[in-house]
């Protein structure tokens, strides 16, 4: 079943935890990154407005490389996504 997942793309995702509650989330080439604060999704560049959901079963096979913390837009912000 797992292979009929399709890939994601590079970018930033919402994915839900409870009933009333997501995660914001970035793809990137090192695997799945999780936002704490909006602020420091906007401080790396991020734009404001809708954030395309995704199904947690897309990310099971993706390293979870954890919280970002940081104001690195290279690599935490869309510039991450475009090569």
């Amino acid at each position: 079943i797992a292979d009929m997942v399709p890939e994601l793309p590079c970018g930033l995702y919402a994915t839900p935890y409870d009933d009333t509650n997501t995660y914001i989330l970035m793809l990137n080439s090192e695997g799945v990154w999780y936002f704490t604060a909006e602020a420091v999704i906007e401080r790396n560049g991020w734009p404001a407005g809708e954030v395309p959901m995704v199904d947690q079963r897309q990310l099971l096979r993706m390293p979870q490389r954890g919280p970002v913390t940081e104001i690195n837009p290279p690599r935490f912000g869309p510039t991450a996504c475009q090569h």
